[in-house]
């Protein structure tokens, strides 16, 4: 039997989105800082950074195309848990319906899945690990389509009645 979630479960959700969210954005911050070329600042920068130490122009070019992946995948991921977040609170106060808590629990799940996975997909691209870059990359890519189509299931439950006149 469907149930509403608790207000600790919703609390819970909205925890995880927002931590797991401040995790992506520093992760993120980060990789674009080692992703940048070193030789491509303004010459006043030297004096405030100094001489920087010489990278090996393999790493250079690995930590660019990480950051890049980052570019790539983190910001369309998170507009969708983010989307998916909101269907489901809508869900949530949708008085007359009743099962919410499935999927409360479930992108709660999602996004520390997402997050846990896009931190070990850093390090393993970093580390050249294969194969675990890519299965920490198809990793993300599920719990981001599972949010997807969680969105999609609760959107269909939603009675749109209580919210137009």
């Amino acid at each position: 039997e469907m149930a509403r979630p608790t207000s600790s479960e919703w609390r819970n959700m909205m925890y995880a989105y927002v931590a797991c969210t401040l995790l992506l954005a520093i992760k993120y911050q980060i990789c674009q800082f080692i992703g940048a070329n070193p030789e491509n600042h303004p010459p006043e920068d030297k004096a405030l950074l100094g001489n920087v130490p010489e990278v090996a122009e393999e790493t250079k070019k690995r930590r660019a195309r990480q950051a890049a992946n980052d570019v790539e995948n983190i910001p369309g991921n998170l507009v969708v848990f983010w989307a998916a977040l909101y269907v489901q609170n809508l869900l949530n106060f949708d008085t007359p319906q009743d099962d919410g808590q499935n999927g409360t629990r479930a992108l709660s799940a999602m996004i520390i899945i997402y997050t846990l996975s896009r931190m070990m997909y850093t390090v393993c691209y970093l580390a050249s690990l294969q194969p675990f870059r890519s299965i920490f990359f198809i990793i993300g890519a599920l719990s981001t389509w599972v949010a997807a189509a969680i969105m999609m299931y609760s959107v269909t439950q939603i009675d749109a009645g209580d919210y137009l006149p």
